[in-house]
């Protein structure tokens, strides 16, 4: 009985940080009206710019307490959703089933489906980079590693020290935000948004990661389309060579020009 009782004491506490995290997930989102607009209004990317730094302010005030509720009060306990949902915003993953998408499609002559898959995996690859370069100049401690929310080493390259932003839900968001704005199906943006903050969650609840640590991810990943369809713009104007996508026997191939 009391067996039991701690088993759904365990599962309010996740679905009360769960509660906590979601709308700092939602407040990113937000932004996504005034991204949209950015190129016809230019002082739209301040707010969005505001909107994302508030999410990520308030979830570093709330980092602390976040974890306690979605990790040490579950003590730790295995989460086959947290596992499952951990892969899905994994690059090494995410390009290989992008890449195919693009081949077939191209193969078949389905060539809206292709600029698509292209676009996602021009997503992955930037927000990747970004990421990474992220990490290693501020240095944040990772949680499970015993480090404090406000403990930096900028210029760090060591991976217990590469929390800030978390590189899944980068990537995790990137593919939601792409293939949302390239499908124009509502029900198509409930489920990739869902699935992208699954996987943020997953990274909370494994404790690889402090919960702004996600949130910075999410902003950074629903960023990542639209600098890169500013930039296809300049391109169109005839600013250089267009980006190229190519699945080849040694594996999956992006080329983007920055100049």
């Amino acid at each position: 009985m009391h067996g039991g009782g701690g088993v759904e004491l365990r599962r309010s506490d996740g679905v009360r940080a769960l509660l906590r995290l979601a709308p700092l997930l939602l407040l990113a989102a937000l932004a996504l009206p005034a991204g949209a607009s950015a190129q016809a209004h230019p002082s739209s990317a301040v707010v969005w710019s505001a909107a994302g730094a508030a999410a990520i302010g308030g979830a570093f005030l709330l980092d602390a307490q976040i974890r306690d509720e979605v990790y040490l009060e579950q003590r730790g306990a295995p989460s086959p959703v947290a596992q499952v949902s951990e892969w899905l915003g994994r690059t090494e993953i995410a390009l290989p089933v992008i890449g195919l998408t693009y081949e077939v499609a191209r193969r078949r002559g389905d060539e809206r489906v292709a600029q698509g898959a292209a676009h996602v995996a021009e997503s992955v690859v930037l927000g990747s980079v970004a990421d990474l370069a992220l990490k290693s100049v501020l240095g944040r401690s990772r949680p499970g590693e015993g480090g404090d929310r406000d403990e930096f080493h900028p210029l760090s390259f060591r991976g217990v020290r590469q929390s800030f932003p978390s590189g899944h839900t980068t990537v995790a968001f990137a593919v939601a935000s792409t293939v949302s704005r390239e499908a124009h199906r509502p029900w198509v943006t409930a489920l990739s948004y869902g699935t992208a903050s699954m996987v943020g969650w997953s990274r909370v609840r494994r404790d690889r990661h402090w919960s702004s640590d996600v949130v910075a991810g999410a902003v950074l990943g629903i960023a990542t389309p639209r600098v890169l369809e500013r930039w296809r713009a300049y391109r169109a104007d005839g600013g250089g060579a267009r980006p190229t996508l190519a699945l080849s026997p040694l594996g999956f191939t992006a080329t983007i020009p920055l100049r």
